[in-house]
């Protein structure tokens, strides 16, 4: 990971991690948050207890009483002079409803808190304030993300289905059906979205959560030679949000 000048925005500055990164330093937090004792049956992280038995040591707080931050705003990660980082959750997202997508907009704004103060100038009081269209962009809209946007999505992802856990979850499923490639999952489009949906259970993730996952591990892609673009479009078409 290094900081450069940003030559394209919003901030001055801009983080760029090597490749696989971001899935090693999630993957860490998760374990040290674990113990190392990963229940690989029940592997799903309890956002809320990983709040108060790990990131308060970070000097990172949730603010738990869901406000109104903004129109369209589902989340917000304030930098405060003294190192103190905030973090806040829009009321328009229901945890009782939608678990998926608290716990996918509370890892994103994790991701923010752990990693993204370098980006603004030391001891300004700055904020992230993340739109529904940061963290989960509208099927067949163009829309550019912010290169800190897209960071905190591969983040929540990689934490929320850690690497190693989430390709044997996904392979034992698979294997499960007698399915032994991708590829032909891919051509059983009734197993592959039960598959999808049982990954999203497993790990308390949105379905969408999901494709990011498999998109960025291109796990579908080396095998079938599918473009992850191609893939996503499978997944689109079969209702995958």
């Amino acid at each position: 990971m290094k900081i450069i000048d940003s030559k394209r925005g919003p901030y001055k500055k801009e983080l760029q991690f090597y490749y696989g990164e971001i899935d090693e330093i999630m993957q860490e937090h998760y374990l040290k948050f674990k113990k190392d004792d990963v229940d690989r049956n029940k592997p799903a992280i309890d956002m809320d207890r990983f709040f108060n038995n790990y990131l308060l040591d970070m000097n990172i707080e949730f603010d738990p009483q869901k406000k109104d931050i903004g129109p369209d705003v589902l989340g917000k990660t304030t930098f405060y002079p003294d190192g103190l980082e905030l973090i806040q959750i829009s009321n328009l997202i229901d945890k009782d409803q939608n678990l998926g997508r608290y716990n996918f907009t509370l890892a994103h704004e994790i991701f923010h808190a752990l990693h993204h103060r370098p980006l603004f100038g030391k001891g300004d009081y700055s904020e992230i304030k993340c739109l529904n269209r940061d963290i989960f962009p509208a099927e067949g809209r163009k829309y550019n993300l912010p290169l800190h946007e897209m960071q905190a999505n591969s983040g929540a992802a990689a934490l929320l289905m850690p690497k190693d856990i989430f390709i044997q979850c996904y392979n034992n499923e698979r294997n499960a059906y007698g399915i032994r490639s991708n590829h032909e999952l891919l051509e059983n489009q009734d197993r592959f979205k039960a598959v999808v949906g049982y990954l999203s259970k497993t790990f308390n993730a949105s379905k969408h959560a999901v494709r990011i996952r498999l998109s960025h591990l291109k796990m579908l892609q080396d095998e079938t030679g599918h473009s992850v673009e191609s893939v996503e479009e499978i997944l689109r078409g079969m209702g995958v949000r």
